[in-house]
């Protein structure tokens, strides 16, 4: 196994972090850099907010955020940034739960075909986010370059002149400027 956080049976919430630089070795199942799982009569939490997951490597299962094979799961990603990963952004293997995302950049992902998102029969509900490539459903979805700071250095920070600023959920919280929430960690 390998990855940055593995969460089996439990609530996790993650807040303003960055997960990043991980080298995922297993190609089986755990190897993720956010991966939560458990079985059918326990519920694993996953808040992940504010949080950065970005240059996490492996092979074609090593995605950035999984939840796994038959898991009852309640995931929620709001405010984060997830790009320059290999394998998906995010994968959801099973239906037996509930992904809501906002505010939420995917971007720069390598290993997969066509989209960040690998959404087995619809449990993702995304909105106000970036998703290159787009995503099958979802509201206020851009497909623009975010335009960071410095990515190369490891800021993924939005520059002044990025598309995403201010293009966030109008019913989030507001910036701390007083503006609409731009889609990024801050």
């Amino acid at each position: 196994p390998g990855g940055g956080l593995y969460n089996d049976y439990g609530t996790v919430v993650i807040t303003e972090c960055a997960i990043t630089e991980n080298t995922i070795q297993y190609s089986e199942g755990t190897g993720s850099a956010v991966y939560t799982v458990n079985g059918d009569s326990e519920v694993s939490q996953l808040t992940m907010t504010k949080t950065v997951v970005a240059r996490n490597a492996g092979p074609e299962f090593a995605d950035a955020v999984r939840v796994g094979d038959g898991s009852n799961a309640s995931v929620v990603i709001d405010r984060c940034t997830i790009v320059d990963n290999t394998g998906y952004s995010l994968r959801t293997p099973s239906s037996q739960m509930a992904v809501l995302i906002s505010n939420t950049i995917f971007y720069n992902t390598s290993n997969v075909e066509a989209d960040h998102i690998h959404d087995y029969e619809n449990c993702v509900n995304i909105s106000y986010s970036v998703v290159q490539n787009r995503f099958a459903s979802g509201t206020n979805i851009l497909d623009v370059y975010p335009v960071f700071v410095d990515p190369n250095g490891g800021d993924y920070s939005l520059a002044p002149v990025s598309p995403c600023i201010d293009a966030g959920d109008p019913e989030s919280p507001r910036d701390p400027d007083g503006s609409r929430r731009s889609e990024e960690r801050r």
